[in-house]
C-alpha cells in the first residue's frame, strides 16, 4: 500500500500572445475546447462577471468576480485583459480514490490596464477538461485585511443541489451534516440554521450532467462557505464575516472550484481538487517511507479509553487481524505516569508490529506563541514515546487562524515523521497532496453519530457520501461496525469500506467482538489483506445519488466492489466487463434475508439499543465461486442493506 511521493511532474508551457484580449472578448477554453469561461466587465462600474459552459450547456450562469482588500473593491474601473497563457501539466502520486492524479489544464493570468489599486492585482483562471476554478492575487507588503470576498456562483435553474443539513451550529463547525438535496431555488429557505451552506455542493443538471463546487488549495486564508442569497446564486461566506481577516504580505485565494462531468464515474475520478495544490516540500518529504496507509483498531466507540493494559489487549487483536496500527482515543492523558505508561504501550505495540496514534483536544495546543512552542512540544513528547500518529480534534470552524494552526500542525509534524488524522474539522480542499502525513480527516458525518441521540444514519446519507463529501477528499467515517449499525444491514457496513476512501482506515468496533464472534469471522480474512489506498476507482451502472453506490475498486489484480443500497430490497446485475481475460474467484457477501435478524441488544457496551429502538439486524452470507469477463453478478441486496465482493485472479 506504500506510495512514493518523490516523483512530481509540473510543466508549464508558455503559449504567446500577438495581441492583449479587453474584458469585452474574453473566452477562456480548455485544452480539449469542450469546457470555456466567457468573462465581461461593465464598462460603467468595472464589475466583473463569469459564465462557464460545456457542450451541454451552462453550469455556471453569469456570475460576479471580486474581492475587498483594505477598503477597496479592487475591481472597479479598471480594465481587464489577459497578459498570460500556459499549459498546466502535473502527474503525481496520491492516496485515495486512485494511485495517480493526472491535472491538465490551460493557465490564464488576467490583469488590470491601468491599476489604482494600492498593491498589485491579478486573477489567475485553470480552464481544464473538467471543470474551472479561479483565484486572487493582491500582492503588497506589511499587513493586508481581507474584508469581504464578492465571488458568486449562479447555478442554472432547475438544478437538484444535494448540501449537508444539520440542524444545530455544528453544522457549520465539523461539516457532520446528513446529504439530502432540494432544487436549487429552495436552497435559501430550506436550513433551519440559516442559509450558510458547507462546501461541496454537488449539482444534478437538468441535462443529466454533474458538477460540483468546493475550494481547492486552503492555505493562509480563511475557509470558504456559500451562503446562498436566492435567485439560484451563492455567494462566498466566511466565519470571520464582515469583520474580515488579516495576512501578512501577498494574499493569495484558494482556487474557487467548480467541476463538471457527464457521469457519477467521471465526478468521482475529477483531478481538480489534488491538481490544484502545491508539491510537497522536498526538505519536509525528501523520505515518505515512515507515511503509512493502513487499518486501525480502537476500543473507544464500544468500551472508552481502555488502562495501559486493556490498550496492550488491543493492540494484540490489532496482530492479530493483520493491521497496522491500534488507535487510543479520547482518555489517556487521564493515565497516572502517562507519558511512562503512553511509552510502554507504544514499545509492546512494536514488538507485536503495530503502531499506535494518540488523541488530542486541538484547544490545548492551539496557542500561536513562540511558533506553537505548546504544540511542538507535545509532538516532540509523544514522539518520544514512540507514537507514529495524532489524532486531532475539535478545531470547530475553519477561520484563518484556525487553518494557520491545522497547517502548522502538519508542517511540525512531519518534521518529526508522525502522520495526522484532523477531526471536528472542515472539508479537505487537498492539503494532503501538499502534506501527505495528512493521511485523513474527519468533516463527515460519519458512523458515531450512530452513538448519539442525533442520529442514527440512515443509508440515504451512506448510498450519498460517495458522490458528494468524497468528491472532494479522504475521510474519517470509521466504518464497519455490527454492533450499532443504525438502520442498515451488516452486509451494508462491509460495503463502507470499500465505498469511503481513507488510508488511514479506523475501525470502531469492540476488538473484541470482531476478533472472535463467529457471526462475523468469515470477513476476517479479507479484511486483514484488503488494502485503503486504491489504484483505480469505477463507479458502476445503476448507481444514483443517495438511493444506490455501486463502487468499483482495484488495487494491482484484486478488484473489491462495494454496494450501498438506500430504500426497498432490489436485485442487481453487475455486468463483470472491467475484469481482463482471466479468470477470478469471487468472494461475494450479501444480505442473507431469509435468516432470523442478530439481536443488537447488549452487542456494545456504551450504546443502548433503546437510543434509537433498533433491536436487530440483517446478517451477512458468504458464497465463493469461478467467474470470467463478461459474466453477470446477480446480487439481491435487502432494504437499506448491501454488498461485498472480492474478485481475485484464479
Amino acid at each position: 500500500m506504500k506510495r512514493s511521493f518523490r516523483k512530481i511532474t509540473l510543466i508549464a508551457v508558455l503559449l504567446p500572445f500577438t495581441c492583449k484580449l479587453s474584458a469585452e472578448n474574453i473566452r477562456l477554453q480548455s485544452p480539449d475546447k469542450h469546457i470555456s469561461i466567457e468573462i465581461k466587465q461593465d464598462k460603467s462600474n468595472g464589475e466583473i462577471t463569469y459564465t462557464a459552459m460545456n457542450e451541454n450547456g451552462i453550469f455556471i450562469d453569469k456570475s460576479h468576480i471580486g474581492i475587498s482588500i483594505n477598503t477597496e473593491k479592487i475591481t472597479s474601473n479598471e480594465e481587464l485583459y489577459v497578459r498570460n497563457k500556459r499549459q498546466i501539466i502535473r502527474k503525481f502520486p496520491v492516496r485515495g480514490v486512485k494511485s495517480v492524479c493526472n491535472y491538465k489544464a490551460n493557465r490564464y493570468e488576467l490583469a488590470f490596464m491601468i491599476n489604482k489599486t494600492k498593491g498589485e492585482y491579478w486573477l489567475e483562471f485553470d480552464v481544464s477538461n473538467q471543470g474551472i476554478a479561479f483565484r486572487y492575487f493582491y500582492k503588497k507588503n506589511g499587513i493586508n485585511h481581507v474584508e469581504d470576498e464578492n465571488t458568486t456562483f449562479v447555478i442554472p435553474p432547475k438544478t437538484k443541489v444535494w448540501f449537508a443539513e444539520r440542524k444545530n451550529s455544528w453544522k457549520l463547525k465539523s461539516y457532520a451534516g446528513e446529504f439530502i438535496n432540494c432544487d436549487i431555488s429552495q436552497l435559501n429557505t430550506i436550513s433551519p440554521t440559516g442559509s450558510i451552506q458547507c462546501p461541496p455542493l454537488v449539482f444534478e443538471y437538468q441535462n443529466g450532467g454533474y458538477g460540483f463546487i468546493s475550494e481547492s488549495a486552503l492555505y493562509n486564508y480563511s475557509g470558504m462557505r456559500f451562503d446562498a442569497i436566492g435567485n439560484n446564486t451563492l455567494q462566498t461566506n466566511f466565519t470571520e464575516g464582515k469583520t474580515g481577516f488579516d495576512i501578512t504580505g501577498t494574499v493569495i485565494t484558494p482556487w474557487r472550484v467548480c467541476v463538471v462531468a457527464t457521469d457519477l464515474n467521471e465526478l468521482v475520478n475529477t483531478d481538480m481538487i489534488n491538481g490544484l495544490n502545491p508539491s510537497p516540500d522536498k526538505k519536509l518529504f525528501g523520505n515518505t517511507r515512515w507515511i503509512k496507509p493502513g487499518k486501525a483498531l480502537t476500543r473507544f466507540f464500544a468500551r472508552g479509553c481502555g488502562t495501559p493494559s486493556e490498550e496492550m489487549h488491543v493492540v494484540d487483536r490489532s496482530s492479530s487481524l493483520k493491521f497496522d496500527y491500534s488507535l487510543i482515543d479520547e482518555g489517556w492523558e487521564k493515565w497516572n505516569e502517562k507519558w511512562e505508561n503512553l511509552k510502554s504501550v507504544c514499545d509492546y505495540a512494536k514488538t507485536r508490529n503495530v503502531g499506535i496514534w494518540v488523541w488530542k483536544h486541538s484547544k490545548e495546543i492551539n496557542d500561536s506563541l513562540n511558533n506553537y512552542q505548546v504544540l511542538r512540544e507535545f509532538l516532540d513528547s509523544v514522539k518520544n514515546c514512540g507514537v507514529c500518529g495524532v489524532k486531532v480534534d475539535y478545531m470547530n470552524g475553519e477561520s484563518e487562524k484556525t487553518i494557520d494552526f491545522d497547517i502548522s500542525l502538519l508542517r511540525y509534524a512531519a518534521e518529526r515523521k508522525l502522520m495526522i488524522n484532523l477531526h471536528g474539522c472542515q472539508k479537505p480542499s487537498g492539503e494532503c497532496v501538499t502534506y501527505p502525513n495528512e493521511l485523513t480527516r474527519e468533516g463527515v458525518r460519519g458512523w458515531e453519530l450512530n452513538s448519539m441521540q442525533e442520529g442514527p444514519i440512515p443509508a440515504s446519507h451512506n448510498a450519498a457520501l460517495p458522490f458528494t463529501r468524497y468528491l472532494v477528499g479522504n475521510g474519517d467515517y470509521t466504518p464497519l461496525c455490527y454492533t450499532v449499525p443504525g438502520a442498515t444491514t451488516w452486509a451494508q457496513q462491509l460495503a463502507t469500506v470499500v465505498c469511503f476512501t481513507s488510508p488511514f482506515l479506523c475501525i470502531p468496533e469492540d476488538p473484541d467482538f470482531i476478533a472472535e464472534d463467529s457471526r462475523v469471522a468469515s470477513f476476517n480474512e479479507i479484511l486483514k489483506e484488503m488494502p485503503t489506498v486504491w489504484d483505480e476507482t469505477r463507479v458502476l451502472p445503476l448507481s444514483k445519488i443517495g438511493e444506490l453506490a455501486i463502487m468499483a475498486r482495484r488495487y494491482k489484480s484484486n478488484w473489491y466492489i462495494g454496494i450501498i443500497n438506500a430504500g426497498d430490497a432490489r436485485k442487481i446485475e453487475i455486468p463483470l466487463s472491467l475484469l481482463n481475460g482471466k479468470s477470478y474467484n469471487a468472494t461475494i457477501f450479501t444480505d442473507n434475508i431469509l435468516a432470523p435478524p442478530v439481536p443488537l441488544e447488549k452487542l456494545n457496551q456504551k450504546v443502548s439499543v433503546e437510543l434509537h429502538k433498533i433491536y436487530n439486524v440483517i446478517p451477512y452470507k458468504v458464497e465463493k465461486k469461478e467467474v470470467n469477463k463478461g459474466d453477470i453478478l446477480n446480487i439481491e441486496v435487502a432494504q437499506n442493506g448491501g454488498a461485498f465482493v472480492k474478485l481475485s485472479i484464479r
